[in-house]
């Protein structure tokens, strides 16, 4: 006999209550599920008992209503409790004096956790974290065992000037605002249902791989193109200007020095301005005299309202230069820009060492790189001495009929005699015309930290300062030198952040689990009363373990084999949120979409239709490399969205793996010397990285995930029976402890004397005055019996 307790009190129910339990094993793949719950409708009669317990709900002017308050309810049979959550009344039957009936029914949704997932945000998860918006807040992060949040390196696109055949230097990974604020997605779970008070059981969110997965954050500043339209503007040089480095090998940018200076870095922003070449600057303007050089003659940044912007400046100059070693040049390699703002970058050397190359009558340039004051050298050339020197470059002309290797010798002059042995150090050939000194023009784009400036409040830009240099050499300040206002919503230099300034999404918990759940085709599953939830891909969810019922088929009842595809869709498509500039651009020349996988399902029956299991709330995110003249090796992921020109918003969320730092070639360096630097990657081959759902670069994707599904949809079948189950063999399916066969569990059937393996799918209804349960199972593609 079933029996039904209000708020823990036994009601009347009728005398052959009709209560079927059903369970839909489909909805697991769905958060919303887990929301709306399973939920039953019972009957009852309208009795003394029943009325006090309703709050006499068929009084028509009763002062208390049921559904103002919260009820609880359980239902049982044979003292097992098969079904309990919260009850609300549906409909009252009012009858003749005490005939009547209420419809009530019972729902066990609505759990705490995701209730707490639809309505909080991620800025609310408050998860403990103090950072530091500097170079070494951001290297103290990277290095640090505290993973809820990493600065990783972007490369936002920007219109690159023009270089001919200059250098050309992007120095993007010092600064700050070239790194950008990433949430552990592993963090932003746990603390979901650790908050909620649920202990989450999950292979699959322990494994390395799903700690590896981040999302982008965003700050909580907001930018708005009025700031553009009100403050804008460009400023370059009229003329180049030369000056010479000081004892210390720097050159400064500043009217206030008198010596070794170059004065303003720019000085004017008249569209109207002639340059030295007798070219119109009509590229440059200032609106609403936002740039002006002042009373004190310091060229500066008065906005007209009050905003929140950095600088970019543009760096065009020509420097002297002295061949350093085989791969590097000294000269002004070193850019001081703001306090606490240096950014240091290697002048590659790009002559081509001619030692294995040289042939007979060419003058070459020796250069040894380790020179020492009174050493003598001698190069040989097939054991022939082509040339004696005791410099660190010499001009050596070699024999016309000279065809084989050469090696250098020396002399330590300290031993008094020549005594020749093999120079171990470092040295070099070039062709003859390339002096150890010389001069390279040089392109550098650099990026000064955003600042609150208020309406009318003048920034000066007169502490740049050129150094790397040695004393006595010159720097030639270009007239494409430009200098643009650039606002952002990155916090200002050394700012301390916690987690709601980097994580002030408009994001709600549910939209996250949604995305993870259609990128690995999870299941959730919570067990109410023993606050637990279980959240595995679908193939990893099921147990390994067999368990046989053939023997509680009630063969009285139809049996029933279906395809499992029929009034399906005819194709299933995987993909995400449309992409940003560099997605779209990598589209069209690849004739492919980035991201998008399909998989057809080719079955008369099946409704003529695409199922979209679009992964909405993240977009897609390419790397490349050679962005960094420093570590050209190293693969930065590339954000190219279009907008405002010269207005940086928040990042269309972004989801890719971080695998920590990793080190970089023999002659790399990340930074100011680092030999290591922080990767991360949506899709990236060669790291083993692909977040895409289609096969990319040699990695597999990520409709792994879904292949088994989709397979059993095709090829299998649906399986309908009826079978005798216990109250607690069914209220155990719910329970999945590992202990007893449970909506987990692998079923074997064997019917008309064949066996295979199937899966519980549904149960289509359970009444506790009926001889069996009707259930619904899909039969899986692993029939090993």
């Amino acid at each position: 006999m079933m029996r039904l307790y209000i708020d823990g009190r036994a009601c009347d129910m009728a005398a052959e209550p009709e209560i079927p339990i059903a369970f839909d094993a489909r909805e697991l793949t769905r958060c919303e599920g887990q929301r709306e719950g399973r939920s039953v409708e019972v009957e009852l009669p309208a009795t003394p008992a029943n009325d006090a317990l309703l709050g006499s709900a068929r009084d028509v002017h009763a002062a208390e209503r049921f559904n103002a308050t919260h009820h609880t309810a359980r239902l049982e049979s044979a003292g097992v409790v098969l079904f309990e959550g919260t009850i609300y009344l549906l409909s009252t039957a009012i009858g003749e004096g005490l005939s009547g009936s209420y419809r009530v029914r019972i729902t066990d949704g609505g759990e705490t956790w995701i209730r707490r997932a639809v309505y909080d945000s991620l800025a609310e998860a408050d998860i403990p974290v103090s950072l530091t918006l500097s170079v070494a807040g951001i290297e103290e992060n990277l290095r640090g065992e505290d993973d809820a949040v990493r600065f990783l390196p972007i490369f936002r696109t920007r219109e690159e000037v023009a270089s001919d055949d200059r250098l050309s230097i992007t120095q993007r990974v010092p600064l700050t605002d070239d790194y950008h604020p990433f949430l552990s997605v592993s963090r932003l779970v746990q603390e979901l249902f650790a908050r909620s008070g649920y202990e989450l059981c999950s292979r699959f969110c322990e494994s390395e791989f799903f700690r590896s997965l981040y999302m982008s954050g965003t700050y909580s500043g907001r930018v708005s193109a009025e700031q553009r339209a009100k403050c804008d503007f460009l400023a370059r040089r009229k003329a180049p200007i030369t000056a010479t480095a000081d004892a210390t090998g720097r050159v400064y940018a500043s009217p206030a020095v008198a010596v070794c200076s170059v004065g303003n870095l720019v000085d004017t922003a008249d569209p109207t301005a002639i340059d030295s070449a007798g070219r119109t600057m009509s590229d440059t303007f200032s609106t609403k005299g936002s740039f002006s050089i002042d009373e004190d003659g310091f060229a500066a940044f008065t906005p007209s309202t009050a905003v929140h912007a950095g600088l970019m400046l543009h760096l065009d100059y020509t420097t002297d230069y002295r061949i350093l070693s085989r791969t590097a040049l000294q000269g002004f390699d070193v850019v001081e820009a703001a306090p606490d703002v240096r950014v240091a970058f290697r002048l590659a050397n790009r002559f081509e060492d001619r030692r294995d190359a040289a042939v007979g009558n060419r003058a070459y340039r020796v250069v040894v790189f380790d020179h020492d004051e009174g050493t003598d050298y001698r190069l040989l050339v097939d054991d022939y001495t082509a040339g004696e020197f005791s410099t660190r470059s010499a001009l050596i002309t070699t024999a016309s009929d000279m065809a084989g290797s050469t090696k250098l010798l020396y002399r330590n002059a300290a031993q008094g005699m020549r005594l020749w042995d093999i120079y171990e150090g470092d040295w070099a050939m070039y062709d003859g015309h390339i002096g150890e000194t010389g001069r390279m023009d040089v392109q550098l784009d650099l990026r000064l930290p955003p600042r609150e400036l208020a309406a009318g409040e003048r920034m000066r830009f007169d502490k740049v300062i050129f150094g790397g240099a040695d004393a006595g050499m010159s720097l030639t300040l270009g007239c494409g030198t430009s200098v643009r206002p650039l606002f952002s919503t990155t916090p200002g230099y050394g700012a301390q952040l916690g987690w709601s300034d980097v994580a002030s999404h408009d994001i709600r918990f549910v939209d996250l689990l949604d995305a993870l759940g259609h990128m690995f085709n999870l299941v959730f599953y919570t067990d109410a009363e023993a606050r637990r939830v279980y959240v595995e891909p679908m193939e990893q969810f099921y147990d390994s373990e067999v368990v046989d019922w053939s023997d509680k088929i009630d063969h009285a009842r139809p049996i029933r084999l279906s395809d499992a595809a029929i009034d399906g869709p005819q194709r299933y498509m995987l993909g995400y949120a449309a992409g940003d500039v560099a997605s779209e651009r990598f589209n069209r020349e690849s004739g492919s979409v980035l991201g998008a996988w399909s998989f057809g399902i080719p079955l008369y029956g099946t409704a003529e239709s695409d199922r979209r299991l679009s992964v909405e709330l993240f977009t897609t995110t390419l790397n490349a490399t050679g962005l960094c003249e420093s570590a050209p090796s190293a693969s930065i992921m590339q954000v190219d969205e279009s907008g405002t020109e010269g207005v940086e918003g928040p990042l269309t969320p972004r989801i890719v793996c971080y695998k920590g730092l990793q080190r970089l070639p023999v002659g790399e360096h990340w930074g100011t010397g680092d030999e290591e630097y922080p990767f991360a990657a949506f899709l990236c081959g060669e790291q083993g990285v692909n977040l895409c759902f289609e096969e990319r670069e040699g990695v597999e994707g990520l409709h792994t995930y879904y292949d088994e599904r989709l397979r059993r949809e095709r090829d299998c079948q649906r399986l309908e029976l009826s079978l005798r189950l216990l109250p607690i063999e069914l209220q155990r399916l719910f329970r999945p402890d590992g202990l007893h066969p449970s909506l987990r569990t692998t079923f074997r059937f064997e019917i008309n004397g064949e066996r295979a393996l199937y899966r519980l799918e549904r149960v289509v209804r359970y009444g506790a005055n009926e001889p069996s349960t009707e259930c619904s199972f899909i039969r899986i593609n692993r029939d090993a019996l």
